[in-house]
């Protein structure tokens, strides 16, 4: 049994080792999680707010091409004038 004693020592201390290491490995894969999931939060915010600044961008693009293609024909003289 006095020849175990080192041995078994030794073994607990090892597993404890393993134990604490195991909780650790369990925390940092818990922070790194939470740090993904803001990470696609807000990614996912930020496509939202692009996407919103792109169509009101493509939408005001839109109404000035229209204005400007309704002055131009304002400006052409119409079909029936022409001889």
């Amino acid at each position: 049994m006095i020849g175990w004693g080192p041995a078994l020592l030794i073994g607990v201390t090892v597993l404890l080792g393993m134990w604490f290491n195991n909780s650790r490995m369990n925390d940092l894969r818990a922070h790194i999680d939470k740090r993904v999931d803001d990470l696609r939060d807000l990614t996912k915010t930020e496509i939202k707010r692009l996407d919103d600044l792109i169509r009101s961008e493509v939408k005001r693009l839109e109404d000035l091409l229209r204005s400007e293609i309704k002055r131009l024909e304002e400006r052409l003289p119409s079909p029936i004038h022409r001889r």
